[in-house]
Order: C-alpha cells, then structure tokens, then sequence
C-alpha cells in the first residue's frame, strides 16, 4: 500500500468514526429529549414530538445496522478502526 492509499484510509477511517459517534450522541440527545417532553407534558405539539421520535427511530436503525455489520458490534469496530490509524 503506497502513502496516499494508507492516508486515505486513515482519514475515510477517522471519517467514518465520527459519523457513528455523532449518530450515536445524537441518538442519545433525542432519546433524553423525548423523555423530558414526555415527562413534563411539554406544550410541544404531538408533531414535534412524534418528528423528534421518527429521528431516534432512523438513528437507532443506523445504530442497528452498523452493529450488524459488525462481528463484535459497533464498539469492536470502532476499537479495530483505532487499530487501523497506526
């Protein structure tokens, strides 16, 4: 593997990395929101909440469908992308 190929491949591992780490954070954040709306019977519309569900909903499948990939899941993955930058 020559220079630029091992570069590419380190900066699409680091760029993939951060996609699912913020799809996973973002995941949390919208699960944490709709609990609080739920809990405080917030003067959100039924449509904020249920659009606020739909994108937890998306990013629990992308969740899903990345562990899938995954022999060992998503955090084995993560772990073997580390392995790659070095």
């Amino acid at each position: 593997m020559n220079d630029s190929t091992q570069e590419l491949g380190i900066n699409l591992t680091g760029v993939i990395k951060s996609i699912v780490l913020d799809v996973i954070h973002e995941q949390s954040k919208i699960k944490a929101d709709v609990e609080e709306l739920s809990r405080a019977g917030s003067k959100w519309s039924t449509t904020e909440i249920n659009k606020l569900r739909s994108e937890y909903a998306t990013a629990i499948a992308i969740i899903a469908q990345l562990h899938s990939r995954s022999p060992g899941g998503i955090h084995s993955q993560l772990a073997h992308m580390d392995d790659l930058r070095y």
